[in-house]
């Protein structure tokens, strides 16, 4: 089965070469395409001349994560295509031990491994469950944190990113993160590209939804390490507030596509009425959170002060100061 990695650029020059570089040692027959959205810091230029073999589409305007991706599966000529971050880098022959799981088993339709940081921390990189009003109920009230910790073998409701002993085993998953996918062509014919409605964001996880309607399951692999230096490709984009201009409109057009203009109201709703009375908690309630740490021995107060960063700008968000 002859592999097409297909990579997105955006301004991460330095990590795309450390990418290629890693490719080209671990997948030499694999043909490697680069699609890059208007990089405006050479990236363009360094392939051109450091990789030849590379095949390069040079955007003139950031189309957007989904859509770039759709050009580079359009030109794939392998039986097997790989959607990769450019801030990833890839163990010899990981990517085809990945394949080998489509071609042993047909039910499989994405295989995905496992990613760690530079430090060999493993990353959350899947889920158990879409994003949804009760996921967000407890994100929004910190609940999900608390779960978590208190409960990381059970598969409570609302659940939805894996724990760090549950992305130890090979298992059947209800997503998993864009950074490193691995598919057959000929599933695309069958379940469609990436929906360029959305720019950047869930854009892999309508795509993870569609292939489990599909009757396919996907399959997280932890026997692949990928390293990924998570959020570069879009932290190149800009600050906090950027990204959540990014990550909303693409949740709620999520919302919309699979559960209607109702379902996208309420969860606007649940975000007006449970931000800023979880932010309040927070602030106030430093002292119970920090009993509770002692006695249970989990850092719920750190936790919860962690997050007043990512509450309070989702809450500006939504009060439209953008």
């Amino acid at each position: 089965m002859r592999l097409s990695v297909v990579i997105v650029n955006f301004n991460t020059k330095e990590l795309l070469r450390e990418c290629l570089v890693s490719l080209r040692t671990a997948e030499p027959k694999a043909e490697v395409i680069v699609i890059d959205n208007a990089s405006k810091d050479g990236s363009v230029a360094m392939v051109r001349k450091e990789f030849p073999k590379v095949r390069l589409i040079a955007n003139k305007k950031n189309k957007g994560f989904a859509a770039a991706n759709n050009q580079g599966f359009k030109v794939a000529k392998g039986d097997v295509v790989v959607m990769l971050n450019s801030d990833t880098e890839v163990p010899k022959g990981g990517l085809s031990k990945l394949a080998k799981e489509l071609e042993q088993d047909p039910k499989v339709g994405v295989v995905g491994p496992q990613l760690r940081n530079a430090d060999g921390e493993v990353q959350q990189s899947a889920s158990w469950r879409d994003p949804g009003l009760l996921t967000l109920f407890l994100e929004y009230t910190l609940l999900n944190r608390v779960l978590y910790r208190l409960f990381p073998t059970i598969r409570y409701p609302g659940k939805q990113l894996l724990t760090r002993a549950e992305l130890r085993k090979r298992r059947a998953v209800g997503d998993l993160l864009g950074a490193c996918e691995v598919f057959r062509r000929d599933l695309l014919k069958e379940v469609g590209t990436l929906d360029e409605r959305f720019f950047i964001f869930l854009e892999e996880t309508d795509f993870s939804r569609r292939v489990r309607e599909a009757g396919y399951d996907l399959l997280y692999q932890p026997g692949v390490r990928v390293l990924h230096h998570w959020g570069a490709a879009i932290d190149s984009g800009g600050s906090l507030a950027k990204r959540f201009n990014l990550f909303y409109p693409s949740l709620y057009k999520f919302f919309q596509k699979h559960h209607g203009d109702g379902y996208v109201a309420v969860a606007r709703l649940l975000a007006l009425v449970l931000l800023p009375v979880t932010l309040a908690f927070v602030l106030l309630a430093w002292i119970p959170l920090a009993l509770l740490s002692l006695l249970t021995g989990k850092p719920f107060y750190r936790m919860a002060v962690n997050q007043l960063p990512m509450l309070w700008g989702a809450l500006r968000w939504h009060w439209g100061l953008r």
